[in-house]
C-alpha cells in the first residue's frame, strides 16, 4: 500500500502544476510546521515549487511570542524588493534591535532547543486530547492531528457544531467551530470542530472534554426513530 506521504507528494505536485498551467501563484502560510511533533512531518510546497510559483509565509506566532511581530517571506527577489516597499509606507519595520536579538537568539541554539522541548509538550497533550475524546466522546471521530497545536474531529450528524460552540462557550469552553474554515457554509462543514490544546494545561484537558461530553448529552441528545 502507497504511504500517505506518496498521495501527500503527489496532490502538491498537482498543485503545482496547475498553478503553473493558470499562470498564477499560491500563499503558502506554513504557520505550524515548526510545532510540528511528528516524525515526518510533509515538506513544504515551497521547497518542491520548480517555477516560482510559491510564496511562503511564516512568522513567531505560533512558535514563540506574537508581541514580537516578526515574520518573514521566501520568495522572488522583485516581489520581496516590493513588499519591503509596502511595508515602509503602511507599517515601518519591526524594531531592529528585536530582530538581531532573535537573530542571535537563534544562531546560538536556543531557539532550535526551544522547539523541541515545546513539541514534546504539544505531543503529550495532542495524547491525552486522543484518548479524553475516545474515552468520553466516543462517536466523534479524530480526523486529523497534523503535530501542531490542534486537532480535527467530526461530531456524530445529528450535532451542529456551531451550535455547541456556543453552548459550550456559555458553560466555560473554547472550541473553533469548523465553518469558519470552509468557503462555503454548509451542513456538512457545521459537523466539524477544531480543538486546539496550545495554551491549556495539561490537566486541565481531559477535564474539559468531559464536561463537554456532558453538554453534548444534554443539549445534544440522540433521537431513536419510532419503528
Amino acid at each position: 500500500m502507497p504511504h500517505r506521504g506518496h498521495h501527500v507528494h503527489g496532490a502538491a505536485q498537482a498543485l503545482l502544476e496547475k498553478a503553473n498551467a493558470c499562470n498564477t501563484v499560491i500563499v503558502e502560510d506554513d504557520f505550524e510546521f515548526e510545532n510540528s511533533f511528528i516524525d515526518k512531518p510533509f515538506p513544504a510546497l515551497k521547497s518542491l515549487d520548480q517555477n516560482g510559483r510559491v510564496i511562503y509565509v511564516g512568522s513567531l506566532s505560533k512558535t514563540f511570542a506574537p508581541g514580537l511581530r516578526l515574520g518573514f517571506i521566501v520568495g522572488p527577489k522583485p516581489l520581496v524588493d516590493e513588499l519591503r516597499a509596502l511595508k515602509r509606507l503602511m507599517l515601518r519595520h519591526a524594531p531592529s534591535f528585536l530582530q538581531r536579538a532573535f537573530a542571535l537568539f537563534v544562531s546560538l541554539g536556543h531557539y532550535q532547543s526551544f522547539l523541541r522541548k515545546q513539541s514534546q509538550i504539544y505531543g503529550q497533550r495532542e495524547r491525552v486530547l486522543r484518548d479524553a475524546l475516545r474515552e468520553y466522546l466516543p462517536a466523534f471521530q479524530i480526523i486529523s492531528s497534523p503535530g501542531g497545536s490542534f486537532c480535527w474531529v467530526r461530531a456524530p450528524e445529528h450535532i451542529d457544531t456551531t451550535a455547541l460552540t456556543a453552548v459550550a462557550l456559555q458553560n466555560g469552553i473554547v472550541l473553533e467551530p469548523g465553518e469558519v474554515f470552509f468557503s462555503r457554509v454548509s451542513k456538512g462543514a457545521r459537523r466539524y470542530i477544531r480543538f486546539g490544546y496550545g495554551s491549556i494545561d495539561e490537566p486541565k484537558i481531559a477535564i474539559g472534554i468531559k464536561t463537554l461530553a456532558e453538554l453534548v448529552a444534554q443539549h445534544f441528545p440522540v433521537v431513536s426513530r419510532k419503528r
